[in-house]
């Protein structure tokens, strides 16, 4: 395995990346609209998802929504950039020409976010997730996973590469401490802008790193780089 200096020097050498072939979302039968299931390797599993990110339980693995290898998001806000009407395509022109804000963020967030590759994603997640392990404050993380054929109702079925990482699951865990911003920055982790990961701590965990403008580690460019280079060439 190849070893870099990192922040914290229990982050790497580089985990093992595990090829998945295929993975499917389906919507539940009961609930419509709603992304309940997947086949996962042959056998369909339950899935809880969310606007940027889907998790398995029963497999412990965390997967980014993507299309044409690119990180995605399923909020409603999102619509407007990933396939904006006509009206809509205007709007975000003069707002990103004004430099006003639709909703939370500015155009440009919004536009870095989506054009932001899965294997890149993954590496800065995969980096502040390790980190937030070690310092208690988070679940920890082993295997990173690329997924070559990621098929979901959202993108008509067209399949993308997707990637993601194996991560334990907070409700199995004891309590954890409810970390604040000054916590994470002891870590080596800057908070998402909006704050959302200290808001909706699971089980007292810090587990939501998935936003516009998400969590990432500090002072990590280089080790991001090379994480995401790594999961490429897998």
């Amino acid at each position: 395995m190849d070893t870099l200096r990192t922040y914290d020097q229990d982050i790497l050498p580089f985990p093992k990346v595990r090829i998945i072939e295929r993975v499917k979302l389906r919507y539940s039968k009961i609930s419509f609209g709603a992304l309940k299931y997947t086949d996962f390797e042959g056998v369909s599993s339950k899935v809880q998802s969310g606007a940027w990110a889907f998790y398995l339980p029963e497999q412990r693995l965390k997967l980014l929504h993507a299309r044409q290898g690119k990180q995605t998001c399923l909020h409603k806000v999102a619509k407007r950039f990933v396939q904006p009407t006509a009206a809509e395509a205007t709007d975000n022109m003069q707002a990103r020409e004004s430099g006003s804000k639709i909703g939370n963020y500015f155009v440009q967030d919004w536009e870095r976010a989506l054009d932001k590759s899965v294997s890149r994603r993954v590496a800065e997640t995969w980096i502040a997730a390790r980190r937030l392990a070690s310092a208690g404050l988070g679940p920890q993380v082993s295997e990173i996973v690329v997924v070559k054929k990621l098929y979901a109702p959202y993108a008509r079925r067209v399949a993308s590469v997707t990637a993601g990482f194996v991560q334990e699951n907070a409700l199995e865990l004891p309590p954890g401490p409810n970390a604040d911003e000054a916590a994470m920055i002891v870590a080596g982790v800057k908070p998402d802008q909006i704050k959302s990961c200290i808001r909706q701590p699971i089980n007292g965990y810090v587990v939501d790193l998935n936003s516009v403008v998400g969590v990432e580690p500090l002072d990590a460019e280089t080790e991001i780089t090379a994480l995401a280079a790594h999961i490429e060439s897998s």
